[in-house]
């Protein structure tokens, strides 16, 4: 169908999802960049491979798959460049991945504040230096210990373009405006989305990479119009379960995506994909990809204009 002209404006957001918001927002706003320079301009410049991808599923109807925590599966560890390039090859659309900084600085991947649950490591991420946690090995969830260590966002940006997937990224700890940095800095904010936790977050987002696109909570058409964002690579997200159809129509009257997740579903076996294709959802964040590829189809299948 025809999407119709995107709107701005002004309300509120709910809470995101069920993973749980960042530590700390404080300054996101202040930490953007303060010189932007030349990669910004380019960045401005750039066409956005997000916005043609979230146009194509509102327009022909699809459900694009989201891999939670790069879609860790049987010896392939969550957060690691393996489930990224697993993820690509299942046919999701995005790996979302979890950002963590070591004690020296470095953005790495991983979930937990600390190492004991996927690396033979322990003790917390941000007092290990990046050497010392290249030399533990990260586990898969079946507890066995897997041959790759623990990555840093810059790799997961070089393979994710490699494998053809987009990232989404779960800031946590790390200020959205200097994720939202790295992925310009690296040209990889036109098909990158930041989970952004409250309206200032994803201000401060799109001031340090305006190409950036997002993922943000929202009840209402309204609250998104509230923000006076660009929403054109934006997608509302509405949480766990399967919202009701009518909803997804209200946001597709603004011309904006809706985003949910089917983690309780699939924990408790009662996962039927195919209720949040007919609820309009155009992202569905799984656990699970290979059950929701095989139902809901290949995101390069659906739209390969996006992934060229």
């Amino acid at each position: 169908m025809i999407r119709p002209a995107r709107w701005t404006s002004l309300a509120a957001i709910l809470a995101l999802s069920a993973c749980s918001a960042p530590a700390d927002e404080a300054g996101s706003t202040a930490s953007a960049s303060p010189e932007r320079g030349d990669a910004a301009v380019t960045a401005a410049r750039r066409p956005s491979a997000i916005a043609g991808l979230l146009d194509c599923a509102r327009e022909e109807g699809v459900t694009l798959v989201s891999a939670h925590r790069g879609g860790a599966a049987p010896g392939i560890a969550e957060n690691s460049l393996a489930a990224i390039r697993q993820a690509a090859e299942t046919g999701a659309a995005f790996a979302e991945i979890d950002l963590a900084r070591t004690a020296d600085g470095a953005i790495v991947l991983m979930h937990d504040e600390t190492l004991d649950r996927t690396t033979t490591g322990s003790g917390p991420v941000s007092s290990h230096y990046l050497s010392e946690l290249r030399s533990y090995s990260l586990v898969g969830p079946d507890g066995q210990e897997t041959d790759e260590s623990i990555p840093t966002l810059d790799e997961a940006f070089a393979v994710a373009l490699e494998a053809g997937i987009f990232l989404q990224l779960d800031h946590k700890a790390i200020p959205a405006a200097e994720a939202a940095r790295v992925a310009r800095d690296v040209g990889q904010d036109n098909r990158t989305l930041v989970i952004a936790y409250s309206i200032d977050t994803a201000r401060a987002a799109r001031q340090a990479a305006p190409q950036i696109g997002l993922s943000l909570g929202a009840e209402t058409p309204g609250a998104l119009q509230a923000t006076g964002l660009d929403t054109t690579t934006m997608f509302a997200w509405l949480g766990g379960g399967v919202p009701p159809a009518a909803l997804d129509a209200d946001f597709a009257g603004i011309g904006v995506e809706t985003g949910a997740h089917a983690f309780r579903e699939e924990e408790t076996g009662s996962a039927d994909y195919q209720r949040w294709r007919a609820a309009g959802v155009e992202v569905l964040a799984v656990d699970d990809v290979a059950a929701a590829t095989s139902v809901l189809g290949r995101a390069r299948d659906h739209c390969p204009a996006a992934f060229r």
